[in-house]
């Protein structure tokens, strides 16, 4: 039972970061930082950014709650 859990958990991480790097890669593709400005530069970073702090707050959050 423990293992079907862990592939769960494994499965609602993957797919929401499968559609964040799509969601990158297309922009970067269409060219979203091609042009010289500074604003799309920091919206870039502030994504990046976003999308690592979810991703370390859900590993912590699920090796928190695998540890119980």
């Amino acid at each position: 039972m423990k293992r079907i859990t862990n592939f769960f958990w494994l499965a609602i991480f993957l797919v929401p970061l499968g559609f964040y790097i799509y969601f990158i890669d297309k922009q970067l593709i269409s060219g979203f930082l091609s042009q010289a400005k500074t604003e799309r530069h920091y919206l870039f970073l502030i994504f990046l950014l976003l999308g690592v702090s979810g991703i370390i707050a859900f590993v912590l959050y699920s090796d928190k709650k695998s540890s119980e």
